[in-house]
């Protein structure tokens, strides 16, 4: 955990642990670039590959080729959900059509692709469900800390709700 809190510490991501758990906060301080190698925890490079398309950081992780054979393929599944706010020169493309990602029945896809509501509010995680396999609480918690949860069947809340 504390090599994953380091490396997002790079991206404006401060973790401080505590006996109830980790709680994070925002820092102004972002690095240029981020380079790294995700042998030893592969587990967090969907969520390290958000966060820096996101923040538009340029970024080079290696020791990922465990990636290509886990619940789905995670490489190539990034890449597919993230073409649709982001153009691969890592800037963010307008959004037209609030995206809907698939998670490809994959947990760690369904909670790196969330916070991309962060920039893009509406968005649609397809089977949200998937992450009870490592984080049953994932969306509660998600909820609690300050976004809108809705069955996307449903009509989009207004802004005055």
């Amino acid at each position: 955990d504390s090599e994953v809190a380091a490396l997002f510490e790079r991206l404006g991501v401060l973790t401080e642990f505590t006996d109830e758990g980790a709680e994070l906060s925002a820092t102004p301080d972002l690095w240029s670039n981020l380079e790294a190698d995700m042998s030893d925890m592969p587990d967090a490079v969907p969520a390290l590959a958000v966060t820096c398309c996101l923040v538009g950081i340029p970024f080079r992780l290696s020791g990922v080729g465990a990636l290509h054979h886990k619940e789905c393929d995670r490489l190539e599944a990034l890449k597919a959900e993230l073409a649709s706010v982001l153009q691969w020169d890592g800037r963010r493309v307008p959004v037209h059509t609030l995206p809907e990602f698939d998670t490809y029945a994959d947990h760690r896809m369904a909670m790196a692709l969330a916070p991309v509501a962060v920039f893009v509010p509406g968005i649609v995680v397809r089977d949200a469900e998937v992450v009870s396999k490592s984080y049953p609480d994932f969306w509660q918690q998600f909820e609690a800390a300050g976004f809108r949860l809705a069955d996307p069947a449903d009509p989009m809340p207004s802004i005055e709700e």
